[in-house]
């Protein structure tokens, strides 16, 4: 189980017995979960598992389930990079300032303080000197934090990510998630992480959620044992065996 002191935090997502089909297939069957404020926790699990599907459930993109899903504050969401088009001629700040759009509108005019507070955090997640440039034009790297910057430029409760690591090079996972750890302290959200990168998600999240269709364990990484993933990773064990290591290694550093 997930350590008990998380049972007396603020409850951010509360989640029970959802389950979703899509043409009698199931995608999802029976997931609970809870997320409370100033945790972070890690959704892991092989391609088709459902991860995708979860998030967008969560964030209003799907309908047609079953089952319970309660949000209890805003939600900044980061998608997938590949579910995004960056061909269209729109600068960098012009992205960051549709993070708006929930609250002010697609055709009202921008306040000043609008207008600043975009730059303020951008200038935090250090973007700021790309402000100008096309969204089809910069890094994945940048684009990543760009995604990043719309998220938070509604002050959310509770941050999303799909897969923010892809199409990003080392050094650039390195500087998100170091980003990552001072936003949470700086702002006390809950955050979800959908990831492929179970050595990050085993160094970086409170806790992890194994997903395949439905939740195979949930627990502290703390105390996850390479045993939980064997039902959910049966072809790539080896490979996990190794990321439990890893994480050993960095956790006693």
């Amino acid at each position: 189980m997930v350590d008990e002191e998380n049972e007396r935090k603020e409850i951010a997502i509360r989640v029970e017995d959802l389950s979703y089909e899509v043409n009698g297939l199931t995608i999802l069957k029976g997931v609970s979960f809870t997320l409370h404020r100033g945790e972070f926790i890690g959704i892991i699990g092989p391609n088709g598992a459902g991860k995708s599907t979860l998030v967008k459930i969560i964030v209003g993109e799907l309908r047609g389930w079953e089952g319970k899903v309660e949000i209890f504050g805003k939600i900044g969401y980061v998608p997938q990079i590949s579910d995004l088009d960056r061909s269209f001629p729109i600068t960098v700040e012009e992205v960051v300032m549709m993070g708006l759009y929930p609250e002010r509108g697609v055709f009202r005019r921008y306040r000043k303080e609008d207008v600043e507070k975009v730059r303020r955090i951008m200038d935090e997640i250090g973007i700021y000197d790309a402000k100008n440039r096309l969204i089809g034009e910069i890094s994945g790297g940048e684009y990543q934090r760009a995604m990043l910057a719309r998220a938070l430029v509604s002050n959310p409760d509770i941050l999303i990510l799909d897969e923010p690591e892809a199409g990003v090079d080392e050094m650039g996972k390195a500087t998100f998630y170091r980003l990552l750890d001072r936003l949470r302290e700086r702002r006390n959200m809950a955050v979800m992480m959908v990831s492929h990168d179970i050595g990050m998600v085993f160094n970086k999240c409170d806790s992890v959620m194994c997903l395949n269709k439905t939740m195979h364990c949930h627990k502290d990484t703390r105390s996850i044992v390479p045993e939980d993933l064997s039902t959910i990773f049966p072809q790539d064990f080896d490979i996990f065996i190794k990321s439990m290591k890893h994480f050993e290694r960095e956790h006693k550093r």
